[in-house]
């Protein structure tokens, strides 16, 4: 909960690795104007980037990976929905390895 302390994503995966301590990434969106973890699909391409840089750097994430405990944010909870928003997720990431 980085955020609450107003530290950005950037800081927080960046202290971690050079602590060692970077083995897990809770891949949720945060809203910086609410200052709390919204548990939304990641789509920052830009911070995404930065995160899978630093994890590169250290070599990769063990043993612990990307997780995204994230919800949909809308009124619906059907199944489709829920997979192209892990998929949207995914692809975030993915984008941020280029």
């Amino acid at each position: 909960h980085g955020t609450l302390a107003g530290h950005t994503g950037e800081h927080e995966t960046a202290m971690a690795a050079a602590f060692g301590k970077l083995g897990s990434i809770d891949a949720n969106r945060n809203e910086a104007m609410l200052g709390w973890d919204t548990d939304m699909f990641p789509n920052d391409v830009g911070l995404a980037t930065y995160i899978m840089d630093v994890v590169l750097k250290q070599g990769g994430l063990a043993p612990g990976g990307l997780n995204f405990d994230a919800k949909v944010r809308r009124e619906s909870t059907d199944v489709e929905d829920l997979f192209i928003g892990h998929i949207n997720g995914m692809d975030t990431y993915a984008r941020g390895l280029r």
